[in-house]
């Protein structure tokens, strides 16, 4: 967990001051104090207030949740309660004062409590997190420890469906998204069979954490909820391929489906299969995802982490051990890059690869039996 904790503080140094490019303002004489007369509100709604909260929020919780979990054995309670806190204030500070040398990028003090206070929601996740895996639960027979991988990924999966969790609040909106929904096409190929394999490893990991399987189904209202979140539009085919995971959940729910989830990866980052000359790759990880729209970078982020993390899950599920389970996604992945390469319309660039590789340790890190329930069972 610690080095997922340091990969989090690497991630958010690297986007913090992309694309490291520094120079010196003429008129700067103390970063410390430009920080801290930054306060302006004024400023802040003219760079949407709201979404600036919620983008740095995002960005610091979880170093405060794994900034915990990284440091929960550390004593009194009080120290790794505060540790995480005090660390994303610091390290906050620090980028908000280097962005000062950074063209483009602005120093705001609202930016430095947000980002404090989403290192405190952090450490408060994590707390919960740690209660809710130490928790057993009964289905009869069965007493067993809550998988922690499993939650952590089931967690990343509501995510990617209910992101940026904003309500809809103009009614012109709402026009605009029925109107999208009446041209939409009926069936969307890709959408169906994303929604199938999505639900069938969902419903997997449920299995892990929950008795029952009701929860999967009532799951599935959260898609025909996106019309009430902003830029998200519920899609027919995503309904019909969720009911239909589900479907084939109860139906097979022992079914091996490592392999057909590492196909689904292929399908989906090759299509449409339509190859044509070759085109740049960039060595640059996240450059995509950086110069994109937050809210779709962001959406994309959670809906890459799910799918990788998802393979790795399902591979050691079915007894491949992790040493070869990372690799071989990481490999898939790399894979799909190469082929991207190819595809007109498409960015090549190295971030699945690393995000496959950090889902892995995310994965080997949480898998470790939690000190206090050791010896009482495997949790795969």
């Amino acid at each position: 967990m610690l080095a997922i904790f340091f990969a989090f503080v690497a991630l958010i140094i690297y986007g913090s001051l992309y694309p490291w490019n520094f120079h010196v303002p003429v008129h700067l004489t103390n970063p410390v104090e430009a920080l801290l007369h930054s306060a302006s509100l004024r400023g802040g709604l003219q760079r949407r207030f709201i979404a600036d909260i919620l983008i740095n929020l995002a960005l610091y919780l979880p170093v405060g949740m794994s900034g915990y979990l990284a440091f929960r054995r550390l004593r009194p309670a009080a120290l790794r309660m505060a540790g995480p806190v005090v660390f994303g204030f610091f390290l906050s500070a620090s980028i908000e004062m280097a962005q000062l040398f950074v063209p483009g990028r602005r120093c705001s003090l609202l930016d430095l409590l947000d980002n404090t206070l989403g290192s405190a929601l952090g450490v408060l996740a994590g707390a919960f997190f740690e209660q809710v895996v130490g928790r057993r639960w009964t289905d009869g027979r069965t007493r067993r420890e809550v998988a922690r991988p499993a939650l952590a990924l089931l967690l990343i999966w509501l995510g990617s469906l209910v992101f940026p969790l904003f309500p809809v609040m103009w009614l012109g909106v709402f026009h605009q998204k029925l109107a999208m929904l009446a041209n939409a096409p009926v069936l969307d190929v890709v959408a169906f069979v994303s929604a199938v394999g999505s639900w069938y490893a969902a419903g997997t990991m449920l299995r892990n954490v929950v008795s029952g399987q009701r929860l999967l189904w009532m799951s599935v209202a959260l898609l025909p909820a996106q019309f009430f979140i902003m830029t998200r539009l519920p899609s027919f085919a995503e309904i019909c391929g969720a009911i239909a995971g589900v479907l084939l959940f109860e139906w097979r729910p022992r079914e091996p489906a490592a392999w057909p989830f590492l196909a689904l990866l292929l399908f989906r980052g090759l299509v449409p299969f339509h190859f044509g000359p070759a085109h740049g790759y960039s060595l640059v990880p996240f450059h995509g995802f950086l110069d994109m729209e937050w809210q779709a970078g962001i959406r994309v982020m959670l809906e890459k982490t799910w799918y990788f993390g998802a393979a790795i899950w399902l591979l050691r599920t079915e007894g491949t051990p992790l040493e070869r389970a990372i690799p071989l996604v990481t490999g898939v992945a790399a894979l799909l890059e190469v082929g991207q390469v190819f595809l007109p319309g498409r960015t090549a660039e190295a971030t699945d690869p690393i995000l496959a590789v950090m889902m892995g340790l995310a994965i080997y890190a949480l898998r470790k039996p939690h000190p206090a329930s050791a010896g009482r069972g495997r949790e795969w």
